[in-house]
């Protein structure tokens, strides 16, 4: 008897950037982000740096923090620990001999269809320009509490302010 085995593979989110570059989401972080999404509103929220690199005209999110003991966690509210997400960026561009750069932001909202808050706003926007960085965005990801791993709201954030990126879907 030949038995056989097929393994869901979780597609690759894909968005539009409005710089004419795609984001990519690889599988095992879209799981990562789903796995950390508030289930119920009693839930803190989670939160963290992304990770990545550029190749030709695709942004892809190769790595992403989790919370830890040191970051500040609430059912409204995620503040991240500074410290350690400057080591992890640090840590994840040499050991890519500067491939792997900081790409933005993540963090979790108790909402179906998620959006950034005035707060969730105003806090990318300083974080765009009190940093320096390899390029001139940052993305910002809000995962939302629905049952499917694509239930995120993407921003660009850039000098002109925060854009919402659609996503691609293929048919």
């Amino acid at each position: 008897m030949i038995v056989r085995c097929v393994v869901a593979k979780i597609p690759i989110l894909r968005y539009q950037l409005p710089i004419n570059l795609e984001l990519h989401i690889v599988d095992d972080i879209s799981l990562e982000l789903y796995e950390n999404r508030q289930t119920s509103a009693g839930d803190s929220e989670s939160g963290g740096i992304l990770l990545g690199s550029i190749y030709d005209e695709i942004v892809r999110v190769e790595a992403i923090s989790i919370p830890s003991g040191s970051d500040v966690r609430g059912i409204n509210y995620f503040q991240r620990d500074k410290t350690r997400a400057q080591r992890l960026i640090n840590q994840a561009y040499e050991y890519s001999h500067g491939i792997t750069n900081y790409l933005g932001e993540w963090h979790t909202h108790y909402q179906e269809y998620p959006q950034p808050s005035q707060l969730d706003s105003s806090e990318i926007l300083k974080t765009f320009k009190n940093s320096i960085l390899p390029l001139n965005y940052l993305l910002d990801i809000i995962v939302g509490c629905g049952d499917h791993i694509g239930d995120l709201w993407i921003g660009f954030v850039a000098e002109r302010g925060i854009e919402p990126c659609p996503r691609i879907i293929d048919l």
